[in-house]
């Protein structure tokens, strides 16, 4: 009934109901449904179906089951799922996700007369080393933002975060530093915002490449040391499906993040470790899906650019100093000694999550951007450092 308040429920019971009816289970992962019998899967977002499934016949009876109470209506090669663009290469074997049209919206509502493009998603700022010029506290002193400027801000936040997270993740670090500023927004801001959309004004097309993978879970972490107001710091982590005979091959991220970490860390190896515990968190949580999926998980590893950090993880470094991060943080060395994760170290040149911490000199972004969203997701990091090494000599 319209406007119930129980509607919902009530719809979910009646679904579940009829899925059970005909062999079908949810798992531990919420809207998750295998069969019992049948190498059938699929996953349920209020009404799309994404289903993975290897013979006809199972697709074909989870379509006949639905239809005895719903109309449904089927696809058995999938070209849209929840908004998105599906696009299957059978030759090359990839998939490729992406959103048309979505960047061109928010910029005809936010920027109709246009935008000047730019080459990065956010302004650089080089630090300064040495005595004679210590680095100073980053601080902002340009005028308060109108109300219709944060109004502005929330729409392009909106927009970009949800873009960022799904499809090109270029665009993430960016938008979440603008929404940890949205309360206080200044001049200063709106000028970093103009400077995010002239960067998606340029490159519009964002995507996901997927390549064929050994559905093993690989995470790449980092974190930036007091790179926020007040004192914050910055973990961001790279999540993707790897190949168990080759460390190296980097594919497209099922999942990026980039967020504040919660405490005033009182230093590097802390920020580190704390991003490093943020990602194992979020892995927790993908290790539990594919294993629903029917993909359980080795132990996954983490990579780690800050040696201390793998150190503490793996309880090979005698802590000092370390109490505010005994309580909140040490559960990562308990998932270690459950062989849930491995914490290895990664040279910080090839280390894709510096993406998600900090701003990038332009040159950096170039080089890192294209395994985040493009079609050189699947390609390996160590030639492709090869190469930039030997272009620099």
């Amino acid at each position: 009934m319209y406007g119930l308040k129980e509607a919902g429920k009530l719809s979910n019971l009646r679904l579940v109901s009829l899925l059970s009816s005909a062999g079908f289970f949810e798992t531990r992962t919420p809207c998750l449904f295998r069969h019992l019998t049948r190498p059938i899967a699929f996953v349920l977002v209020v009404d799309d179906f994404g289903i993975k499934y290897q013979n006809r016949d199972d697709f074909d009876y989870l379509v006949s089951s639905l239809s005895r109470l719903y109309q449904v209506k089927a696809s058995p090669v999938a070209t849209r799922f929840l908004g998105f663009t599906l696009e299957h290469d059978r030759a090359h074997r990839t998939l490729t996700l992406s959103y048309p049209g979505y960047v061109d919206a928010m910029l005809f509502r936010l920027r109709p007369l246009g935008v000047k493009p730019a080459a990065s998603p956010s302004l650089y700022v080089p630090p300064h080393y040495g005595a004679s010029d210590p680095q100073r506290p980053t601080s902002d002193s340009s005028p308060p933002a109108t109300p219709a400027q944060k109004q502005e801000l929330q729409i392009a936040i909106g927009y970009l975060l949800y873009y960022g997270r799904c499809v090109d993740g270029r665009v993430l670090p960016a938008t979440c530093a603008l929404a940890s500023v949205l309360s206080t927004a200044t001049q200063r801001t709106m000028v970093e915002l103009e400077r995010l959309l002239g960067f998606v004004a340029a490159h519009r097309d964002g995507r996901k490449v997927f390549h064929p993978s050994s559905m093993l879970l690989d995470i790449l972490t980092d974190a930036s040391y007091l790179s926020r107001p007040k004192a914050g710091s910055v973990g961001g982590s790279f999540h993707h499906l790897g190949r168990a005979l080759d460390p190296d091959f980097i594919n497209a991220p099922i999942s990026v993040h980039s967020t504040g970490i919660p405490i005033v860390c009182s230093s590097v190896q802390e920020a580190e470790y704390a991003g490093t515990f943020a990602a194992a968190k979020i892995g927790t949580g993908e290790r539990q899906v594919l294993d629903d999926l029917g993909y359980p998980q080795p132990p996954t590893v983490i990579h780690c650019d800050n040696e201390v950090a793998v150190g503490l993880a793996q309880k090979s470094v005698k802590p000092k100093l370390s109490k505010s991060c005994d309580m909140r943080l040490h559960w990562l060395q308990d998932r270690v000694a459950q062989q849930q994760f491995i914490v290895r170290h990664i040279p910080g040149a090839i280390n894709v999550a510096d993406f998600f911490t900090k701003p990038l000199p332009v040159h950096r972004h170039k080089f890192l951007a294209p395994f985040i969203a493009s079609d050189i997701g699947g390609s390996r990091f160590s030639r492709r450092l090869d190469r930039k090494l030997t272009k620099s000599k």
